[in-house]
């Protein structure tokens, strides 16, 4: 190993710690009402590991996240997704190595969507078609358009290519972040887009995680502004896609083309449940 924690590669998260409660960042007492443990040293603990989860999920297209925290002999397990943690209890696996095992085994079982990988999102490996597509979209063209302020004799053609737009996929293709294909819904079918660094990623790990990225579409060729969130579900609250279609149906000047929306393969976070 480099040394280096490679975000976008990790599938199972583990972190490990010296064998001191200091370093524990919950608790199992009943007494708090919360897992999380209150002493600086133990919340800072907890604040690197939501560091870490945020991390994962900025690289990565995931739903959720197991991680392993190893405290000395002891341990714990963690589920994290938009809406919050879960956490077990703490463990000794020297004194009980069985718990430990089967962990490691059943996770050993689980598919990359039980892991929490989005199936709707593939990886865009080095030498792949679509890897080549994006770096072939992403150099100048000749017929590309000035956005610099000025007076136009004419009008640009529909379909034309500003260059900062282009400039713009161009600097999300970094050489250490992923590439991804993501599946859109699309009427009754999915639209398929090459996306790479987001342009705008919301901080924190909690809430909606908001991504925007200027995507190559692969049904036209064109690029396009993807908005990739987790929408807070509101009884009597539309879809934003569906309110831009109705908008854009009503003809309402200066709101976005849409192209397609719809919330993927009904994913919903799980930590509710459990509150």
């Amino acid at each position: 190993t480099d040394g280096r924690p490679h975000w976008a590669e990790q599938i199972v998260a583990v972190e490990f710690k010296r064998h001191d409660t200091r370093n524990d960042p919950y608790t199992d007492s009943d007494a708090t009402g919360t897992v999380d443990a209150y002493a600086e040293t133990r919340r800072n603990v907890r604040s690197q590991l939501i560091s870490y989860a945020e991390k994962l999920f900025e690289y990565q297209h995931r739903t959720e996240l197991y991680m392993f925290i190893i405290i000395g002999r002891t341990f714990r397990i963690t589920r994290w997704d938009r809406s919050g943690t879960l956490v077990t209890r703490r463990m000794d696996y020297v004194s009980n190595p069985q718990v430990l095992c089967d962990a490691l085994w059943y996770i050993s079982q689980m598919t990359n969507t039980a892991l929490g990988f989005d199936p709707s999102a593939e990886r865009v490996v080095r030498g792949s078609t679509y890897y080549t597509m994006m770096n072939k979209a992403s150099f100048s063209d000749i017929s590309d358009i000035d956005h610099t302020e000025r007076i136009l004799k004419t009008l640009p053609e529909d379909g034309c290519v500003y260059k900062y737009v282009r400039e713009m996929f161009r600097e999300s293709l970094q050489r250490n972040w992923p590439r991804y294909c993501l599946e859109v819904p699309d009427g009754d079918g999915t639209r398929s887009f090459l996306v790479a660094k987001p342009v705008f990623q919301a901080p924190g790990m909690a809430g909606r995680g908001t991504r925007g990225y200027v995507a190559l579409d692969l049904k036209t060729g064109r690029f396009v502004w993807l908005k990739d969130a987790w929408r807070t579900h509101y009884e009597l609250v539309d879809q934003e896609g569906a309110v831009l279609a109705t908008l854009n149906e009503a003809k309402v000047a200066n709101v976005p083309t849409l192209i397609c929306h719809g919330d993927i393969l009904g994913q919903v976070t799980e930590t509710p449940k459990w509150w």
